[in-house]
């Protein structure tokens, strides 16, 4: 689909590592940590762009970059390319280019095993028709404690995710966070040099990049636990979605918008679970207006249960939950009295 912009020529890294930085510095040492401890049998460089911080976080990318000079290359942006709409990826695209592989992670999260990016090349190195690697995910409070949650939510077994049913798993649901990331450094590079019209319309490059790498070739999935996501850190993409109503009504309009170029980019091979990806974010714009107090239990549950839904509500809630739901909306007294007398009483 798209032609090679990088000439064959043998890489400097087999890794860059892909860091964001903003107002991350209550966080960013964690994250760091997680970088240098890795142990790999092939040089790889860490790359942070850190988005014009006011918090110290650059004070503390410095520190680190004197201890680790060879690993660590900082840019420390003196103005907020993300308020300017700005890309940042031009700062990268030079370490992309002299890279083989890519791998992602933010500041507020981070990776917990020391051969992480060892076990991800070898993957692909591997099994050469995947283009991304993925693994299992624990989801934090923002304080750091356990959730005792992980990303995928469910059971999936390491191995190859054929291109069609990965797509499928992101337009369903979000099964794989951003600090999993492993894709191949001359695609990445093509994505962003390339006129991947739908890349540039989500506020989440996270996902368009992923169905990017998703629609090239199948990905490969290692069902062990290598990082942690921090969910609802300080001015993090889902704090924002639920405390700034014009932040979340701006983001769905442009993953709706992503979507559709997506299915035309694609010409329709993945229509079908395209369709399904707008839906979920439908749903899921009522499940964070409920969260956030702007409708009321009552409506939200006669919306989420409608045919449309189905699928997500049935996802997201266990089934005594659903019962319920179900009883509140089609037989109110009834679960109203189940409410009082079973579910109060306990």
């Amino acid at each position: 689909m798209n032609t090679d912009l990088i000439k064959k020529q043998k890489y400097e890294y087999m890794v860059c590592v892909h860091c964001l930085t903003y107002n991350h510095a209550k966080y960013l040492r964690k994250c760091l940590e997680g970088f240098v401890m890795q142990k790999t049998s092939f040089p790889y460089i860490v790359v942070i762009v850190d988005d014009a911080s006011t918090d110290g976080s650059q004070s503390i990318i410095l520190e680190y970059t004197e201890r680790y000079p060879k690993l660590i290359q900082p840019v420390l942006l003196k103005e907020n390319h993300y308020s300017l709409k700005k890309s940042i990826e031009p700062y990268y695209e030079p370490f992309v280019k002299k890279s083989k592989y890519v791998a992602f992670c933010e500041g507020d999260d981070f990776w917990i095993d020391p051969e992480k990016l060892q076990k991800q090349y070898d993957a692909l190195e591997k099994h050469p028709d995947c283009k991304v690697c993925v693994h299992k995910v624990e989801k934090l409070f923002e304080n750091g404690e356990s959730q005792n949650k992980y990303l995928p939510s469910f059971s999936q077994r390491t191995g190859l995710i054929v291109s069609k049913k990965f797509i499928r798993m992101f337009c369903v649901d979000y099964p794989f966070q951003t600090s999993s990331y492993f894709v191949t450094g001359r695609d990445y590079y093509n994505y962003n040099k390339s006129d991947v019209h739908f890349g540039n319309m989500s506020k989440s490059a996270d996902r368009s990049i992923i169905m990017y790498f998703g629609q090239l070739a199948n990905a490969y999935y290692l069902d062990v636990i290598m990082s942690c996501y921090r969910v609802g850190s300080v001015g993090s993409h889902n704090e924002r979605m639920i405390n700034n109503p014009h932040f979340r009504e701006e983001t769905f309009s442009n993953i709706d918008g992503m979507t559709k170029a997506f299915d035309d980019y694609t010409k329709h091979k993945y229509h079908k679970e395209c369709l399904l990806n707008l839906k979920r974010y439908r749903y899921n714009r009522v499940v964070i207006a409920h969260f956030a107090g702007e409708i009321t239990t009552e409506q939200y549950e006669k919306e989420i249960v409608k045919k449309d839904y189905r699928l997500f509500f049935k996802m997201d809630n266990p089934l005594k939950v659903r019962l319920l739901i179900y009883l509140n909306v089609y037989f109110p007294y009834i679960g109203k009295f189940v409410k009082q007398h079973f579910v109060h009483s306990k």
